[in-house]
């Protein structure tokens, strides 16, 4: 226990290396991860990834602060071990050992290199190694057009890096990227191989045929999570301050109509729209690509926002509280959206009613304060009703952020907690947090007999493959239907019942 509680405290930090998210001056509205050396003569940018990551605008924030993370502790290894005289290879592939098993003594607890790092797990030790390598080809393949601003930069770099920048190119698909080029993913195992001096591990959760099994939102629990969970004084008789209508409105969204958690956060006023038949129509469009969908006004979202000194929501560089993430949904490739399917219609008619109370009671009343601190107002549908006191800053009308969900969410399990007068354990295992909801909609139609097209369409998968993470039952469903099975006449036959 000792060992381990020591190791944990151990885990890689910058040693000679620090990694500060800043926005760029040559581009705005960009922030990045930036690398910076530490060096005899004192901290210095590591430039060619800043130029590597300038040429990947769309990757997430979190894909570039593990590039960074990754070629930092390269960097902190190659210092440490700067004394030894090792070959590029053997360098590499002793970096991507100490990963992997760390490099503490484990019965001494002493550490030649400084480092103390603790072991890291298979997948964390390929995704730091593929992060290198996709880097490495890059700057392999800029060197190969003798770019000069290349070598500039390669003067720059300390010695101990230049190695790093110079290295053969190697194939960036690795099994990571979920290629089924089976051909490409040889190559790339094989010069990974070359690069490293070494076969990365077996990582137990990359073969084939392992499918990850989701745990969905128990179904028994939904329809008391929207009666019961979100109300806050039930004595009230307004019924914004009877119930947390923002929050109830989004979960509806996600057990209703299979969104994913950050989708709902970029829904402007206007994309919701009445429907005699079934409620309403509910529309996500692109954050910044699609059009602002009002009469006459043929701006983008992005340009639209940018009149009002804001960003689209799935940028990078936006605050903390306004960001909400976006994965790379199926839209129509026209106008850039997708519409949101309800399972059912009950779903439907329940939002566009708390929809007409919160445009006509709620909404315009925030918009005001909002206004008046920001003098203009936004198209975001959800807004908040809080401030930060420690700061003195007022939320008041700002778009809804997913932290503030979060925390209304987890109040409502506790209400409902309350009202079945038992614990509920939390989190993805127990399929108690808000992505499980997504999920409940897609097993849901799964055991249906839905097509796969139409699952496909209501989930927003770009693959139909992407659903069959859903056909993949829990243990306690197998469990049964194996139970509803007679199968004891044949179990009898091998001696196992008597």
């Amino acid at each position: 226990m000792v060992v381990a509680l020591r190791l944990k405290e151990n885990s890689p930090i910058g040693r000679s290396h620090v990694v500060v998210i800043q926005k760029l001056a040559d581009v705005s509205t960009m922030k990045l991860p930036m690398l910076y050396l530490i060096t005899p003569n004192g901290l210095s940018v590591f430039w060619p990834l800043v130029e590597y990551l300038k040429a990947r605008p769309n990757t997430s924030l979190s894909w570039a602060r593990q590039t960074s993370r990754a070629l930092g502790l390269l960097y902190d290894f190659s210092v440490a071990v700067a004394s030894l005289g090792l070959s590029r290879q053997e360098l590499f592939r002793r970096f991507s050992l100490s990963l992997l098993n760390g490099t503490i003594d484990r019965e001494t607890f002493q550490d030649k290199t400084g480092l103390y790092w603790a072991p890291s797990s298979l997948s964390v030790q390929k995704k730091m190694c593929s992060s290198i390598t996709r880097f490495i080809a890059w700057k392999d393949e800029t060197s190969r057009k003798e770019d000069p601003v290349f070598l500039r930069y390669l003067e720059e770099v300390p010695p101990s890096l230049r190695r790093l920048l110079t290295a053969s190119k190697i194939a960036s698909k690795s099994m990571l990227y979920h290629t089924k080029d089976v051909k490409m993913l040889a190559e790339g195992l094989d010069k990974a191989r070359h690069f490293f001096g070494m076969e990365l591990g077996n990582d137990p959760r990359e073969s084939i045929g392992n499918i990850r099994t989701v745990n969905d939102f128990p179904s028994e629990l939904i329809p008391q999570l929207i009666t019961h969970g979100f109300i806050r004084d039930p004595h009230a008789t307004d019924p914004f301050e009877r119930e947390d209508m923002t929050a109830k409105m989004i979960t509806i969204l996600l057990a209703g109509g299979g969104l994913r958690k950050g989708e709902p956060f970029h829904l402007w006023f206007n994309d919701v729209m009445p429907e005699p038949a079934k409620g309403c129509t509910v529309t996500l469009f692109h954050p910044s690509g699609a059009q602002t969908g009002f009469r006459s006004n043929k701006q983008t979202r992005e340009q639209y926002l940018a009149q009002r000194t804001m960003l689209p929501r799935n940028r990078s560089s936006a605050s903390k509280s306004h960001h909400a993430t976006w994965k790379s949904l199926a839209v129509d490739k026209k106008t850039l959206s997708a519409p949101v399917y309800f399972i059912h219609e009950s779903y439907s008619f329940l939002f566009w009613e708390m929809y007409l109370l919160y445009m006509n009671r709620y909404r315009p009343l925030l918009m005001e304060s909002y206004k008046a601190n920001h003098g203009t107002e936004h198209p975001f549908l959800f807004v908040s009703n809080g401030e930060d006191r420690g700061a003195s800053i007022s939320y008041r009308g700002a778009p809804y952020s997913m932290a503030a969900f979060d925390k209304s969410f987890e109040r409502a399990l506790g209400r409902l907690e309350k009202k079945l007068g038992r614990k509920l354990p939390r989190g993805r295992d127990y399929g108690l947090n808000p992505h499980a909801l997504r999920h409940h909609v897609g097993h849901v139609m799964a055991e249906a007999g839905v097509e796969p097209k139409i699952i496909q369409n209501v989930m927003h998968h770009r693959t139909i493959d992407a659903q069959e993470v859903y056909k993949k039952l829990p243990p306690d469903k197998v469990q049964k239907i194996l139970a509803s099975y007679t199968l004891s006449s044949q179990l009898n036959n091998i001696g196992m019942v008597k």
